[in-house]
C-alpha cells in the first residue's frame, strides 16, 4: 500500500461510522482533507492555502465489512504543468505574432513593390522624359498588368509626341517659302515707299493692316 501512495497523496479507510480504520499518507497532511461520508462515488476540489488538491470518495461494501474509501492528490505537479503552459502558450502567441508582423511586412512590401516600381518610372517621365518605362514580371497579376498597360499607354503617349514634334517641322518647312516672299515684299515697300501705284494692293495690304485681314 506504501508503493501505491506516491508524493502528496493520500490514502485513508474510514468504516461505516466515519472513523478512521487505515491512513496512509505522503507529504500531504490529512487534517487538510475532512473526514466525510458518501453513499455515492464523489469528486471533491479543495484548496489549503497556495495547494490544491482533489479528494475521490467512494463507498466500500462487502460481506466482511461496510465502510468508505478516500484518496487525494495534491495538483502542485499539474498546477504547475499548467503554469508551464500557460508561459509556453504566451511565448508561442508572442513568437506567432512577431512572425506574422514580419511576414505580413514582407508580403506587403512584395505587393507593393510594382507600384513602387511605377512611381519611380513616373518620377523619372517627368524628369527625363517619355523614354522610361516601368520593369515587372510577367507573372499575370494586376500589378503586372497595371505596370503591361502604363509601358503601352507611355509608348502611345512618346508616338503621338513624336508625331506632333514631326508636323511642327514639316509645317515650318513648309510655310518658310511663303514667309521669305512676304517678308520680301515689306522690304520692298520699306525701300520704295507707298508713292508707286504699280506695287501690288496686297503689298500695300499687307505693309498696313497686315496678312490675316488683308486676307478677308
Amino acid at each position: 500500500m506504501e508503493r501505491f501512495v506516491q508524493t502528496n497523496q493520500m490514502f485513508r479507510l474510514l468504516d461505516h461510522s466515519g472513523h478512521v480504520v487505515m491512513a496512509l499518507t505522503n507529504n500531504l497532511p490529512a487534517d487538510w482533507v475532512p473526514i466525510r461520508s458518501s453513499e455515492l462515488e464523489t469528486l471533491t476540489s479543495y484548496t489549503h492555502g497556495q495547494d490544491h488538491f482533489l479528494v475521490i470518495r467512494a463507498p466500500i461494501h462487502a460481506e466482511a465489512y461496510n465502510g468508505y474509501l478516500e484518496f487525494a492528490s495534491n495538483l502542485e505537479n499539474i498546477d504547475a504543468m499548467k503554469y508551464r503552459l500557460k508561459q509556453l502558450m504566451l511565448t508561442l502567441g508572442i513568437v506567432g505574432i512577431a512572425v506574422s508582423a514580419i511576414g505580413g511586412f514582407f508580403v506587403a512590401w512584395r505587393l507593393l513593390r510594382p507600384l513602387d516600381r511605377l512611381a519611380t518610372a513616373m518620377t523619372a517621365i517627368q524628369k527625363n522624359g517619355l523614354s522610361e518605362r516601368v520593369e515587372y514580371r510577367n507573372n499575370g497579376d494586376e500589378l503586372a498588368r497595371l505596370s503591361a498597360i502604363f509601358n503601352e499607354m507611355m509608348d502611345e503617349l512618346e508616338r503621338s509626341f513624336k508625331r506632333q514634334s514631326q508636323f511642327v517641322e514639316d509645317a515650318s518647312h513648309e510655310f518658310r517659302t511663303p514667309i521669305a516672299i512676304i517678308e520680301g515684299h515689306l522690304k520692298l515697300l520699306n525701300r520704295w515707299g507707298f508713292a508707286r501705284k504699280h506695287l501690288p494692293m496686297s503689298v500695300s495690304c499687307a505693309r498696313y493692316y497686315g496678312f490675316q485681314r488683308c486676307s478677308e
